[in-house]
């Protein structure tokens, strides 16, 4: 049971069993309610080498990097247990003061010893103080005390006594044990969801694999064959227009706007402008980044944000411009990092079947893609629940 209080921190507080008040919470410094841990071990075969992740926790070197990147080091590696936690000192857009997570999937496992490792006392528990930190309810403190920037091997400059000077607060082992589990039901909702979301995803690109190798076939509304399809250069399906007239600079993009702004990185809309003069409205679209090779589709007006973006149309009026933009998905090229692909792109040729046919694959695959958008709609609202949540719940 949750209840409100006003004019207090936290907002939102769980009762006990017997629905009464958890005392106030008090505050502590991290080396009082903790240790730090410094094991080895000899045993490297059969443990598990991690790394900590911002956003994602502890993964597997091997899962994450293909390899295991410990080398001679890994004799260095600190020893933790399950319920202990890491503090990973490297900063991220995500974290820019580091991040803390507790060892939750495997009973033990090797962690590089460059992390601030540590156990937490009797009463304290660990996942009610990874969600704390994920919140980055220390980043105010531990600002004071990096010293400077990342160093070259990427790390921030902070030593052990201040790490664990850090001011923390301490409540009944049972709230903490309700706040923990709260979150831990929100995760498991937002990872059913996203698990959801992949499937959607993959079902679409298995479909376009059928569907362009012709392994897939519609047939017309008698129930007939369509005909052969053809293949076409590049230049023979698509115009190219210059985004001079409908662009503006990033650093004028709006949080909010008469319109949005669409560039070539991987969201679909990245800003928004009132500047009517650069909107484009001749008509739906095919957006394509050259830095990027990012293909996205747009009925709606828009304005293109940045240098980069390339705007296409169908150059045969024949073609169905949408699924064009399902063609040029499926054979676009592969990204070389950040160089120009557009001129590489021109170089390819396309299948195309007759219109009715081309329509029929669009409004298929338009179709799973409404799914994966409300279904990415639902996790988008699952997230900001969690970040409400935790926005009232902790100090």
């Amino acid at each position: 049971m949750l209840l409100t209080i006003k004019g207090s921190i936290p907002q939102l507080r769980f009762k006990d069993d017997n629905g009464n008040d958890f005392p106030v919470w008090g505050k502590n410094r991290l080396k009082d309610i903790s240790q730090p841990v410094k094991r080895k071990s000899n045993l490297v075969e059969a443990i598990p080498i991690l790394t900590i992740s911002a956003g994602r926790g502890f993964l597997n070197q091997s899962d994450r990097f293909s390899k295991v990147i410990a080398g001679t080091s890994l004799k260095n590696y600190t020893l933790l247990k399950k319920g202990e936690l890491s503090y990973n000192r490297g900063n991220s857009k995500t974290f820019p003061y580091g991040c803390i997570y507790s060892l939750k999937n495997y009973d033990e496992a090797l962690v590089p010893n460059v992390y601030r490792s540590f156990k937490l006392n009797t009463g304290m528990n660990s996942l009610f103080y990874e969600y704390l930190f994920s919140k980055r309810y220390a980043d105010r403190q531990l600002r004071r005390f990096i010293s400077s920037t990342a160093r070259m091997d990427g790390l921030l400059n902070i030593n052990q006594d201040d790490f664990y000077s850090l001011w923390v607060p301490t409540l009944a082992e049972k709230e903490q044990q309700k706040i923990a589990d709260f979150f831990s039901l929100l995760d498991r909702r937002i990872e059913k969801q996203q698990e959801k979301v992949e499937a959607l995803r993959e079902y679409k690109k298995g479909m376009m694999q059928k569907l362009f190798s012709r392994e897939l076939r519609f047939r017309d509304d008698d129930g007939g064959e369509f005909g052969e399809w053809g293949t076409y250069k590049f230049s023979d399906l698509f115009t190219s227009i210059s985004t001079k007239s409908y662009q503006i600079l990033s650093t004028e993009y709006q949080d909010k706007g008469l319109f949005e702004v669409v560039d070539q990185g991987q969201s679909l809309v990245v800003g928004y402008t009132d500047r009517k003069d650069k909107l484009y409205n001749q008509g739906p679209a095919i957006i394509y980044g050259d830095h990027t090779t990012i293909v996205k589709f747009r009925t709606s007006s828009f304005v293109i944000g940045a240098d980069g973006t390339k705007i296409l149309i169908n150059k045969r009026s024949s073609d169905s411009i949408q699924y064009l933009y399902y063609a040029l998905c499926y054979f676009n090229v592969i990204s070389e990092g950040y160089k120009r692909h557009f001129s590489i792109l021109k170089k390819i040729s396309l299948t195309v079947p007759i219109e009715k046919e081309q329509q029929k694959i669009a409004d298929f695959l338009s179709k799973i893609d409404n799914k994966i958008e409300k279904e990415e709609g639902k996790l988008k609202a699952l997230t900001e629940e969690k970040k409400g949540f935790m926005q009232q719940m902790f100090v």
